[in-house]
């Protein structure tokens, strides 16, 4: 009977510390705190404040994505710059059914708002997604403050 108790009190602590662990990953996503990703990412960094996101990688395949909620200000502030050694990378940001794709494979680029079109979005929730196919040395600051 003493190892049957023990054996449920291991499985109750398994499941709790599961259930802790993806109530923090959940919290942390719906904040807009995190990223998603996908792919294989070498060397690679990523760091978020409340007026940009950078990525830099030696060598990246899959995606990022994060959400942020935009004001018409921080919309009219949005910015790019961005390099890349080899590969593709691209810029998709969308929100509803709209959905805008900026190829970031031409090197060293510089984009403002206006370069972007992003005036084809209203305020509020965007989702900004770096894709990247064989990119090698690549370096992206996104802002929107």
């Amino acid at each position: 009977m003493e190892k049957r108790s023990k054996k449920k009190l291991w499985i109750f602590a398994i499941v709790a510390v599961v259930l802790v662990a993806s109530g923090i990953l959940l919290a942390v996503i719906l904040s807009g705190g995190g990223s998603i990703s996908s792919g294989v990412f070498i060397m690679s960094s990523e760091n978020q404040n409340n007026g940009s996101w950078t990525f830099s990688a030696g060598r990246a395949n899959g995606y990022k994505s994060i959400s942020r909620n935009l004001s018409q200000e921080e919309l009219g502030n949005f910015v790019v710059d961005s390099s890349i050694g080899d590969g593709e990378m691209a810029l998709i940001l969308s929100q509803g059914e709209i959905n805008q794709t900026i190829d970031l494979s031409e090197g060293a680029m510089k984009l403002s708002a206006e370069d972007m079109d992003v005036n084809v979005f209203i305020p509020g929730q965007i989702r900004i997604r770096l894709e990247f196919k064989n990119a090698e040395n690549l370096s992206v600051k996104i802002g929107w403050r």
